[in-house]
């Protein structure tokens, strides 16, 4: 009888080794065969959809643009206003580093027709003055542009 206890522990044991790499292997085994056999998907395909386009463009403000010449960058620009004592003040924000020898700023309509103003060029920021061009007035209305053209020498 214990014979057969041991011989019936042994074969349990066998089964549940045997169950537990079947068990592994089935787990292991890779799944890209499922994948493979699935039926390939559409591409979807992208269309726009169209946006209404507005009848007419408003753009509010103007521009005042500093053309240097000859082209030089990197040199440092600012605009300035003169008060009724004849005193020149920077304008806050229309001062900065001249990317082709181009320079713009937007000028809004509630400061159109006002002056005089004038463009300063240094040699970089804090350095020696170069020129200062003519004085001028912003602006009349909206989309205008007022040209400033100033020689600087090299």
């Amino acid at each position: 009888m214990v014979h057969q206890h041991t011989l019936r522990t042994r074969l349990m044991i066998m089964i549940g080794l045997l169950g537990s790499l079947v068990a592994l292997a089935w787990l292991a085994a890779p799944a890209g065969s499922a994948v493979q056999a699935l039926p390939p998907r559409p591409t979807p395909v992208l269309t726009a959809t169209p946006t209404a386009v507005p009848s007419t463009y408003v753009r509010e403000g103007g521009l005042i643009e500093l053309h240097i010449h000859p082209v030089q960058t990197g040199l440092w620009t600012l605009v300035q206003w003169q008060d009724a004592r004849g005193q020149w003040h920077d304008v806050d924000g229309w001062q900065g580093t001249v990317d082709d020898a181009l320079q713009v700023w937007w000028v809004a309509p509630r400061d159109f027709s006002k002056g005089p103003f004038r463009w300063r060029i240094h040699q970089s920021y804090g350095g020696q003055l170069l020129a200062t061009s003519q004085s001028f007035s912003l602006p009349q209305r909206t989309g205008v542009t007022v040209r400033i053209d100033v020689g600087v020498k090299p």
